[in-house]
């Protein structure tokens, strides 16, 4: 369901070669533990569907949209989010899929939000009892970290799953536990439209 390895990058630029250069550019900056030797650049896909395809490593059954796209950032997003619970995220992929993409982060927080109360209810009578309270923390940190993103990203009338670089969040994001950015913050120059630009990390 998953491949940690594949990063989609929200470009506010609808020139192809230019969206993949600027995420180039800046991706090299905000990773510097990812050189640029150990990343390809698999598509781009404006928001008039015109395309740029990189690399044939990327298995594509027909030509894709930038909606097909920002749903397959959807679709690695929520399989990041339930890694530790495959199929929990299956079923969740399940629920949304036929449904607009506007709809699924209103839905995805409202799930969030009753798996981690869920989560720290169970916790509790641990802490009094005096069992194991580490087994599922990797998986309340998931909860937690994307509830707090897809928040954000609502609040800033951002478009989730695209999470934006701000150095002062209290766990720095980077390929390992967020598969989505948005680079509008890091461009200078006026929107000219918006591109989705897929690269691959070799870890």
């Amino acid at each position: 369901m998953i491949d940690l390895s594949t990063v989609f990058y929200l470009v506010p630029d609808r020139n192809l070669i230019e969206a993949i250069r600027l995420t180039k550019k800046i991706t090299q900056k905000l990773f510097p533990d990812f050189p640029s030797a150990s990343t390809e650049v698999l598509l781009a896909v404006n928001d008039r569907d015109e395309k740029e395809e990189v690399s044939e490593s990327l298995k594509l059954a027909r030509s894709p949209t930038f909606e097909d796209m920002h749903k397959r950032a959807w679709i690695s997003t929520i399989g990041l989010i339930f890694m530790y619970n495959v199929e929990k995220g299956i079923a969740v992929v399940e629920d949304l899929k036929d449904k607009p993409l506007d709809n699924w982060a209103p839905k995805l927080i409202s799930k969030l939000l009753n798996l981690v109360q869920e989560e720290y209810e169970e916790l509790t009578p641990k802490l009094l009892t005096g069992e194991d309270v580490f087994t599922g923390a990797k998986t309340r940190m998931q909860y937690v970290l994307a509830l707090e993103i897809l928040l954000e990203i609502q609040a800033a009338r951002g478009e989730p799953p695209f999470a934006y670089i701000r150095a002062s969040r209290p766990i720095p994001l980077n390929p390992y536990n967020w598969v989505c950015y948005d680079l509008s913050s890091m461009v200078l120059t006026i929107p000219n439209g918006k591109s989705i630009v897929v690269m691959r990390y070799v870890f």
